[in-house]
């Protein structure tokens, strides 16, 4: 995926508002059962996805029979199916039959850097949808549900499913990749300067950074697994010998010297105490004119974003206390852990504001 952001933004605002110009004339009672109805159809796609049919129309059109032997599923279902895929705009047949892939149905394969596919599988997996349904309590008692309905808490929860954590991992890869160009292009990194991504997966994002300046060196810190897998991943992208990797926990002073320390989409995942934490172990690692960039996205009470508020939503059902914070929360959060808010950028959906020592 490499569309740009404001396409992110202006395609959200772009289908609410054919929603709401489609639906004007429509009784009230049919537009919920419409609204209701799109879950269904979002369960069409999850279907094409894990039954691999994405992939399996990649080289051309095939008539539902052939498909259905390539994918081994009965014929008939895989049809009724089909026909609304069509209807959402995945998939379109021609006279003789044979369905092929729309771009949006192409959006759908599994591809080297990911795609859409991983975040469908994420994100409609029984432990994620086990917690959608205890939305109620979760807006009722005003605490995470994910644990209530699955037994653990999110992060254990990956622990214990190596399957589902991997899927999840390829999402936040997938994602970074998807708007990493945009986020490394937004902040002036200075030359010869070594920039420290903390939570950083396998290099993702610090790959982009890195792309733009071939004097900056940089630091990964993580979880033992990603940290594995990174020295693979680098090299494919022709970092190898510029990044030093080190297994760490960001709720223990970190042990890595850098000019730039980077958090992306880490502190909308826990509550205040335990994003404070992170916060000041990463100040105690900051030398003198070291720099915080944080990238987040950002709540702003005053101008709606088309895609905040449910991001939110969902960091309050998953996450320990997470959630999408505004500027002036994020003041609070830095002056409890000995920072200080230098700039903000906003963007399209991430912003990147930058901290420096109080």
């Amino acid at each position: 995926m490499n569309l740009p952001l404001l396409a992110v933004k202006t395609g959200a605002a772009l289908s609410r508002l054919l929603h709401t110009v489609a639906d004007a004339p429509v009784p009230p009672e049919m537009r919920v059962l419409l609204t209701l109805n799109r879950a269904y159809e979002a369960e069409v796609l999850i279907a094409l996805v894990r039954l691999g049919i994405p992939g399996a129309l990649a080289d051309g059109a095939l008539t539902p029979p052939d498909l259905a032997e390539r994918i081994d599923a009965d014929g008939a279902a895989l049809l009724r199916l089909l026909r609304v895929a069509e209807s959402i705009g995945a998939v379109r047949h021609d006279a003789a039959g044979r369905y092929r892939l729309t771009a949006m149905g192409d959006a759908l394969r599994d591809t080297e850097t990911g795609g859409v596919a991983p975040f469908v599988r994420y994100s409609h997996a029984t432990s994620t949808r086990r917690a959608w349904t205890r939305l109620t309590e979760a807006v009722a008692s005003g605490l995470p549900q994910f644990e209530a309905a699955n037994g653990s808490t999110s992060w254990q929860w990956f622990a214990d499913h190596p399957d589902e954590e991997k899927n999840f991992a390829a999402t936040m890869r997938a994602v970074c990749d998807y708007n990493g160009p945009a986020l490394a292009a937004a902040y002036p990194w200075r030359a010869r300067s070594t920039v420290c991504d903390v939570g950083g997966g396998v290099g993702t994002l610090l790959s982009h950074v890195l792309a733009r300046d071939p004097s900056l060196r940089g630091e990964l810190v993580d979880q033992a697994g990603p940290i594995a897998e990174s020295a693979d991943f680098l090299a494919a992208r022709g970092l190898t010998g510029r990044v030093h990797a080190t297994v760490g926990d960001f709720f223990t002073p970190l042990t890595v010297s850098a000019d730039v320390f980077l958090l992306k989409d880490v502190l909308h995942d826990w509550d205040d105490d335990r994003a404070t934490t992170i916060l000041r172990s990463v100040r105690a690692a900051m030398q003198a004119g070291g720099r915080l960039v944080l990238f987040e996205v950002l709540q702003n009470p005053e101008r709606a974003h088309p895609l905040v508020p449910l991001v939110d939503l969902t960091m309050l059902v998953h996450t320990d206390g997470g959630r999408q914070r505004t500027v002036a929360e994020f003041d609070g959060l830095f002056a409890a852990a000995g920072l200080r808010r230098v700039s903000v950028r906003e963007g399209q959906v991430h912003s990147l504001i930058e901290a420096a020592a109080a």
